[in-house]
């Protein structure tokens, strides 16, 4: 997890940048990015049992299939068209390996951090454009 510590403080510094602050604050991360959203309708949402670790798992699994399927591997797309045939068949974690994804390993986590690397450069291409 340390290893992807610069990927997050990346993140920290392009939403600073976003919301124009100087300094960023815990409660900043919880502010819209957009015009007009109501902070309401997605926060209680976080006082569920368990309910962020199954969002940063189950957003972790779609960007590695993600990932997988956007790389062109016909196989990749192949699995993935089963995984989702498969309905609730089998555990998730074990629909999840047979998609090519394996939780109990690091390449997961590895492909969602390369993903997010790729959005925060297109973020930083578009703040640049803004002249922030």
């Amino acid at each position: 997890m340390n290893a992807n510590l610069p990927t997050f403080h990346r993140y920290l510094n392009l939403r600073k940048r976003m919301l124009g602050l100087s300094d960023l604050h815990n409660y900043d991360l919880y502010a819209p990015l957009v015009a007009n959203a109501k902070l309401e309708y997605y926060i209680p949402h976080f006082y569920r049992t368990y309910y962020v670790y199954q969002y940063a798992t189950s957003a972790t699994a779609s960007a590695a299939l993600s990932e997988k399927v956007m790389s062109g591997d016909a196989n990749a797309t192949k699995r993935y068209l089963a995984f989702l045939s498969a309905g609730g068949s089998k555990y998730p974690i074990d629909l999840l390996k047979d998609a090519g994804v394996d939780m109990t390993t690091s390449e997961p986590l590895d492909l969602t951090m390369k993903k997010m690397n790729r959005v925060m450069d297109e973020m930083d291409a578009i703040l640049k454009q803004m002249g922030k």
